[in-house]
């Protein structure tokens, strides 16, 4: 699969059909695991023919969808996912096929790799250490003070300054 970095958000999108291509296929069983190095957002199903259920994920990740009999109408199931921000190697996922009809049993698998975002920083992405520094002129305030606006002798007129710094070690950008 394409490379990701930390924070991306994958869908996965299968494509549910009867594999055995006549006749509705019974029982069927279709399990997936949120991908390793992620963390689950969503799963969206709908088709012609959506599942009984879909139960998950559970405390493996593991997510399990049922249909009693599902015929030759697609079935869209779209797994969301986040890749965690300290995550490093690769994303790693899984869905399997099973039924009382089918001929054999269907697993498929796609892997993608992590890498770093521009800017350095590891696994976790670019770092920046940011300060803002608010200052306004006290004598727009008569003696310094915070009285209500416009106390005697003040301007009422308040201006404020901010400095904003990075200390780094990378850019900082939004």
């Amino acid at each position: 699969g394409s490379n990701v970095s930390p924070g991306s958000i994958i869908a996965y999108t299968m494509f549910v059909d009867n594999p055995s291509g006549s006749g509705d296929d019974d029982n069927v069983v279709v399990t997936f695991t949120v991908p390793t190095n992620t963390t689950f957002l969503n799963l969206v199903v709908n088709g012609e023919d959506p599942f009984d259920e879909c139960v998950g994920p559970n405390a493996s990740g593991v997510i399990v969808c049922r249909e009693s009999s599902l015929d030759d109408d697609n079935t869209v199931v779209t797994l969301v996912v986040q890749v965690n921000a300290n995550a490093a190697g690769a994303v790693n996922f899984s869905a399997t096929y099973d039924s009382d009809d089918a001929s054999t049993f269907i697993n498929r698998t796609t892997s993608h790799p992590i890498v770093a975002a521009p800017g350095g920083g590891g696994g976790a992405g670019p770092s920046a250490d940011l300060s803002i520094t608010k200052t306004a002129n006290a004598s727009a305030i008569a003696g310094g003070t915070s009285a209500v606006l416009p106390a005697a002798g003040g301007t009422g007129d308040i201006t404020y300054s901010l400095a904003i710094q990075n200390a780094g070690p990378n850019n900082a950008s939004p």
